[in-house]
C-alpha cells in the first residue's frame, strides 16, 4: 500500500497544494524541487521501519543453522536464473503501466489536449485511489486462487486497457479521462498487489532477499528507466496513443511468457 499511499498523499497535499499557491513559472522553476527534498524524511523513515522488521521463521532457521550464502546473488543467478527474469517481467509491466497512466497521460492531457493542471491532478487522484482500493484486497484474494492467475488476469486486461486508453483521453470528457487512468491502475493493482509474495516465493530461503529484490529492481530499471525515454520518443516521432500500444504490447509480452508458477514455499 506504500505505493499507492504516498502517490496520493504526495499529489494532493504537495503538488496540489503548490500548484494552487505558485503560477506555472515558479513551479517549473523551482517549486518541483520542493516535493523531492521532503522526500528524504521517508528514507528516516524507511530505515526505521527496516531495522525493526524481523527475519522470517524460514530465514532464521536456516541462520541457525549456518546455512546462509556467502554470496547470494550470485548463487540467485546461478540455482534461479529463469526466475529472475520471470520476476523482473512481472515488475516491468508494473512500471510501464503506471508511467504510462501517472506521467506520460499527465504530460499529454496538459500539454497536447490543453487540459488544467489542476484538473488533471484531481482526476488522477481518482485513479489512485482505485489503485490503492484494488492493492489492498487483490493479495488476499491470490492466497486463495493462486499469484499467477491474478497476474495473468492483470496482464490479459492492461493488454486490452493500453488500446483504448488513449481513445478514451482524447474525447476531453472528465469522466472518461477518470475511467481511462482508473482502468490502467486497477490494472497496475491487481499485479502490483501479489508480487509481493510472488517475487520471494520463486526463490529458495537461502537467496530469497537477493533474488527477489535483484528481480525487482530490475523490472524497475526495465520499466520505470528504459520504458519512458522510449516511450516519450515514440510518441513524438509517430503519435502520443503509441503509449497506450506500448502498454498493451509489455503487457502481450508478459502474457507469452506467463506469469511465474506458484511454489508455494
Amino acid at each position: 500500500m506504500g505505493s499507492p499511499v504516498g502517490y496520493f498523499a504526495a499529489t494532493i497535499i504537495i503538488f496540489l497544494a503548490m500548484s494552487t499557491v505558485l503560477d506555472d513559472g515558479a513551479f517549473q522553476s523551482w517549486g518541483w524541487r520542493i516535493p523531492f527534498l521532503l522526500s528524504f524524511v521517508l528514507v528516516a523513515v524507511g530505515l526505521v521501519i527496516r531495522l525493526k522488521i524481523a527475519e522470517s521463521p524460514a530465514f532464521t532457521k536456516v541462520t541457525e543453522r549456518r546455512e546462509t550464502a556467502k554470496a547470494p546473488l550470485v548463487e540467485a543467478f546461478r540455482r534461479h536464473p529463469k526466475e529472475v527474469l520471470l520476476g523482473a517481467g512481472v515488475i516491468t509491466v508494473v512500471y510501464v503501466t503506471v508511467y504510462t497512466a501517472a506521467t506520460y497521460c499527465m504530460t499529454y492531457t496538459t500539454k497536447t489536449l490543453g487540459i488544467p493542471k489542476n484538473h488533471m491532478l484531481a482526476l488522477a487522484l481518482v485513479a489512485v485511489a482505485v489503485l490503492g482500493i484494488s492493492t489492498f484486497p487483490v493479495p488476499r484474494w491470490s492466497d486463495r486462487v493462486g499469484r499467477r492467475k491474478l497476474i495473468t488476469a492483470g496482464a490479459a486486461f492492461g493488454a486490452v486497457w493500453g488500446a483504448v486508453l488513449f481513445p478514451l483521453l482524447d474525447t476531453g470528457n472528465y469522466l472518461l479521462i477518470a475511467v481511462a487512468l482508473s482502468g490502467a491502475l486497477l490494472c497496475m493493482g491487481i499485479i502490483y498487489g501479489p508480487s509481493g509474495a510472488c517475487l520471494p516465493e520463486l526463490f529458495s530461503t537461502r537467496v530469497r532477499c537477493s533474488g527477489a529484490g535483484f528481480s525487482y529492481n530490475l523490472g524497475g530499471v526495465l520499466g520505470g528507466a528504459a520504458a519512458p525515454p522510449v516511450v516519450t520518443a515514440l510518441g513524438d516521432g509517430y503519435r502520443p496513443s503509441v503509449g497506450g500500444w506500448s502498454m498493451s504490447a509489455m503487457a502481450l509480452l508478459s502474457l507469452v511468457h506467463r506469469a511465474p508458477r506458484d511454489q508455494g514455499t
